[in-house]
């Protein structure tokens, strides 16, 4: 369990972001994410379900992914032109902020890998990216991946905290 927070921590970025959106029906363009998604996890907190298209390469035919609250999602979403397509929905599935109203809210995760080239398409230098990417996509696809429990998360904490407090 340690390891796999390590490997993590080493993988996200240090603040993790918030997407919160206008819960109204709207499809986003077509983009690139960019070296920051090479690894890329989404948690759906609030909003009704939206549909994240990936287009393919040599007229292979896109993948939808349709996500709601509660769901997970993770993979490497650098490399492939996407969009989002948001339902409109009921107020209650949505949170309500009182300054800004009805938001759709996900919870993103990235890799701190190949910052400088966010939202330019495939990241720099290839060789590199393409070792990379080699070496993790197979261990997404492959592995069981479950999130910790939260007494997991705590026990981890502690043995983190006793450790710093050892070296200290």
């Amino acid at each position: 369990m340690k390891k796999l927070l390590l490997f993590f921590a080493f993988l996200v970025d240090v603040g993790f972001g918030f997407v919160c959106e206008r819960g109204q029906a709207r499809e986003d363009p077509k983009h690139f994410d960019g070296g920051p998604s090479f690894v890329h996890g989404g948690v759906t907190l609030w909003g009704v379900p939206r549909r994240i298209t990936f287009e393919q390469q040599n007229g292979a035919e896109s993948v939808q992914l349709t996500t709601k609250p509660g769901h997970v999602y993770m993979g490497s979403i650098c490399g492939p032109r996407h969009w989002v397509a948001h339902s409109g929905g009921p107020p209650d599935a949505f949170f309500d902020s009182p300054q800004l109203g009805l938001l759709e809210v996900v919870l993103l995760l990235r890799s701190a890998c190949f910052q400088q080239t966010r939202g330019s398409g495939r990241p720099n230098p290839t060789g590199t990216f393409e070792a990379a990417l080699a070496g993790v996509l197979p261990c997404l696809a492959e592995q069981s991946w479950q999130l910790p429990s939260m007494d997991d998360c705590l026990e981890s904490e502690l043995e983190l905290a006793l450790e710093h407090s050892d070296s200290d």
